[in-house]
């Protein structure tokens, strides 16, 4: 694993400490995964007057990029259902009508920390096993 860069704001201390506990979870959950799914892990944070949320937003992603959509996404639905059974996540599959494309998601925390892993799927055969493994939401099937 390498990391180019890490951005850290210097300007808020409470972001930075919330930041490096972001960064602690993303640790552990690669800990977790061991290598058994490819994930992609950014620390996100939105802030206006009234709300606040600091999460570790988890991509399930997979390689090489030069396998077609059909073997790409067969290997982020196979880590989405790898991280579903370690982490105990429930698991939701959104069609979007206008694009074909499924996004699928869940929430957690880690160390106290938001998460949100999440991935999306073009291919329609690995959709359709997609939906097999997690339940639909809004009316997406």
């Amino acid at each position: 694993m390498t990391v180019e860069s890490i951005p850290v704001a210097a300007a808020d201390p409470s972001l930075v400490v919330e930041q490096m506990a972001a960064l602690r979870a993303g640790v552990a959950l690669l800990a977790m995964v061991d290598g058994q799914a490819e994930v992609e892990l950014s620390v996100s944070s939105f802030r206006t007057p009234s709300f606040e949320l600091l999460e570790l937003s988890v991509q399930v992603s997979a390689r090489p990029p030069r396998w077609g959509a059909g073997e790409r996404d067969a290997g982020r639905l196979h880590g989405m259902r790898v991280l579903a059974e370690i982490l105990g996540l429930s698991v939701d599959v959104y069609d979007d009508p206008e694009t074909s494309v499924a996004h699928l998601g869940a929430d957690t925390r880690i160390a106290g920390v938001p998460v949100r892993v999440w991935t999306f799927l073009s291919d329609p055969d690995v959709v359709a096993a997609a939906h097999l493994s997690f339940p639909a939401v809004g009316g997406s099937r």
